[in-house]
């Protein structure tokens, strides 16, 4: 997990969480630069990336093979299923994150659907894809939350470096 320290408390934010969170951040730049991105291939890769193969349709053969011999590939669930060994199966804490994991999959998994029926020159179709990402960004922090809360840690969730922004 990566951590720092602020003048108020300790900070806490598990890095393949982090690093999602700067995959989707890079996809919404891409789309809002001055010369925005027509091509869905790059926002696709950012996407694989972001998704860290909790997104089945979106994973490799490698790690799609992993899964079907009983290896657990999705970076989120490990995050969830270690923190939930310390409590009981019905624990509402345990409950509220596997909920926004679920959540955070359905996400992902629309948005890489919402990208792939783009045609990324339509005005109206970039505002899909933005908005996409915007709604990935929030449940990847709502997910965050939980997680954090579920592992017992103290926490503070960011999305581009203010607290609960609804901006990348």
């Amino acid at each position: 997990m990566a951590s720092g320290t602020e003048e108020e408390g300790c900070e806490v934010r598990p890095a393949p969480i982090e690093a999602s969170r700067q995959s989707l951040r890079n996809a919404y730049l891409l789309l809002t630069s001055e010369s925005p991105v027509e091509d869905a291939g790059e926002l696709r890769t950012l996407l694989n990336s972001a998704a860290r193969d909790c997104v089945p349709r979106e994973r490799n053969s490698f790690v799609t093979l992993q899964a079907i011999t009983g290896g657990e590939v999705c970076t989120f669930k490990l995050i969830v299923k270690n923190a939930a060994s310390l409590l009981s199966n019905g624990d509402p804490i345990k409950l509220d994150a596997e909920t926004r994991l679920d959540y955070l999959i359905r996400s992902l998994s629309l948005l890489g659907s919402t990208i792939d029926n783009s045609d990324l020159r339509m005005t109206s179709d970039r505002e899909k894809v933005k908005n996409g990402l915007m709604n990935s960004i929030s449940a990847l922090d709502e997910f965050e939350q939980a997680s954090v809360t579920q592992a017992g840690l103290p926490h503070t969730v960011s999305s581009g470096g203010q607290e609960s922004s609804k901006k990348p």
